[in-house]
Formats: structure tokens, C-alpha cells, sequence
């Protein structure tokens, strides 16, 4: 993710319907963006993060995380994790 308008675009599948969330920390653990948080039906889901935190503001340069969770349905393990760079 680079520059200043730089967007990031997230997929998964889920293979039933039933509760997900999609989130982005940084490396203290503490809650960046939100993405998704609701139940979702099966299939595939995509959210795009526009590199803007909780309070609307750019986040400078660094390493987050992201966070997908799904409930039951999700396939195992029901949490995935990714890092990911944001270069301003």
C-alpha cells in the first residue's frame, strides 16, 4: 500500500452463512479500522480499507495487521492473519 490515496482490497469465502469480521491493527493489538463486523450469507465478500483509521485519519507508514474471523461456517482455522506495509 503506497501513497497517499493508496487503497487495499480484502477477500475471503465463507462457506456458510453466519457471523465474520474483518479488522485492522497495528502492532500494539489495538483496533486501526473496522472493515466488517456483521453476519454474512455464504460466498465470496470483498472490503476495500482506504488506509484511514476509526477517526478518519491517514495512518502513517508502518506494519498492520489484518484480522479475518469467521464463525462457524468459516473454513479452519476460523481465524486468518496477514501483514501487511503501508508506505506514505
Amino acid at each position: 500500500m503506497t501513497g497517499p490515496t493508496a487503497e487495499r482490497s480484502f477477500r475471503f469465502t465463507l462457506p456458510e452463512s453466519g457471523p465474520a469480521s474483518l479488522g485492522i491493527y497495528n502492532l500494539r493489538g489495538q483496533l486501526v479500522r473496522e472493515l466488517c463486523s456483521s453476519n454474512l450469507k455464504d460466498g465470496e465478500h470483498s472490503y476495500v480499507w482506504d488506509g484511514r483509521d476509526l477517526q478518519d485519519r491517514r495512518i502513517t507508514s508502518g506494519v498492520y495487521t489484518v484480522l479475518i474471523s469467521g464463525g462457524d461456517g468459516f473454513e479452519k482455522p476460523d481465524t486468518r492473519v496477514v501483514k501487511i506495509a503501508v508506505i506514505r
